[in-house]
């Protein structure tokens, strides 16, 4: 199934570079600027750290002492506690990333790490309130709204699927004796030198990705264009950055606006969905409950972004 989606989105993309070369060297630089830029030095260095800090195993014992309230507010064990705060705070796809890497290394279980994937993986504050609020939609007022609409519905999701994967959990003593085991004695300039390794090849995929997707964004503005709506809907579904900025640059009335930027954050978009794909490679964990998340995720942001425009913003500033 996902050979034959990748093999549907690469050959027409492939044929557009032939006919369309300058346009797509001009997508491809983009994206290789967005990659360099801002991707890769805010992401790699927690890749490395996190890496790291996985490794020595010193997470658990700092995060230990609040197991109890991570176990009671989220259901998850202090590592799975770890991948959600470094997701929420790094973005895509840093909490994929972590699930992943956690689960490979038996620090949690397959079912808690379902779990992580169904809300850990998110956009970063700082590119809510810098790019969406600010650069798109123009107003630091709208931040309380899209942080509210975006991480409100991230919870509500996590909560619906805590309901499905919480019948697997006891206690959080019990459920973590099989997966204990003796970590090897590795030295610490070894565990670095690892660490940099994964952090540099887990960064130089996600360049891949962000290029080929930059690509495919532009050529659907560019092939669309003569379809304004269709063009919207195709752009926010294809990548996160791009659809933001082409839902904020059309003339949609706000009502209809802001709850279908919040939706098109919330669900990360397809480059996001291959970005984790290549982070849960070497594991069992399945892209398409993920990607069913996001879709829950989506659909919850816009009813919340809504609520806020009619009940709050709308009402009290009288934006429409």
């Amino acid at each position: 199934m996902f050979r034959k989606a990748a093999l549907l989105f690469l050959l027409p993309l492939f044929f557009y570079m032939l006919f369309f070369p300058k346009e797509a060297f001009t997508y491809s630089l983009a994206g290789l600027e967005l990659w360099f830029h801002t991707v890769l030095p805010s992401l790699l260095p927690f890749m490395i750290l996190s890496g790291f800090f996985i490794g020595t195993g010193k997470i658990e014992k700092i995060l230990g002492r609040f197991s109890r309230f991570f176990f009671f507010i989220f259901g998850v064990s202090p590592w799975g506690a770890y991948a959600l705060l470094l997701g929420l705070f790094c973005g895509y796809p840093m909490g994929a990333r972590l699930t992943a890497d956690l689960y490979a290394r038996q620090k949690i279980s397959r079912a808690e790490a379902c779990y992580l994937l169904t809300f850990s993986n998110n956009a970063s504050p700082m590119f809510l309130s810098a790019y969406v609020a600010v650069q798109n939609l123009q107003s630091e007022s709208l931040l309380p709204g899209v942080l509210s609409a975006v991480y409100g519905a991230d919870l509500l999701t996590g909560l619906f699927f805590r309901i499905r994967f919480g019948r697997f959990r006891r206690t959080l003593s019990e459920e973590n004796v099989e997966l204990k085991k003796e970590a090897p004695s590795v030295s610490w300039g070894e565990l670095i030198d690892t660490s940099v390794m994964n952090g540099l090849e887990a960064a130089a995929k996600l360049g891949g990705y962000i290029i080929l997707f930059s690509i495919f964004s532009g050529a659907i503005s560019q092939l669309l264009a003569a379809l304004p709506c269709l063009r919207l809907i195709t752009a926010a579904i294809t990548e996160v950055t791009t659809g933001v900025h082409t839902l904020a640059q059309s003339h949609l009335p706000f009502v209809i606006l802001f709850p279908a930027v919040c939706s098109c954050t919330a669900f990360g978009g397809l480059s996001a969905a291959a970005q984790t794909k290549s982070m849960l490679n070497g594991t069992d964990l399945p892209i398409g409950l993920y990607l069913f998340a996001k879709c829950i995720n989506s659909i919850l942001a816009a009813v919340l972004a809504l609520l806020f425009v009619l009940v709050g913003h709308g009402i009290i500033f009288g934006q429409f």
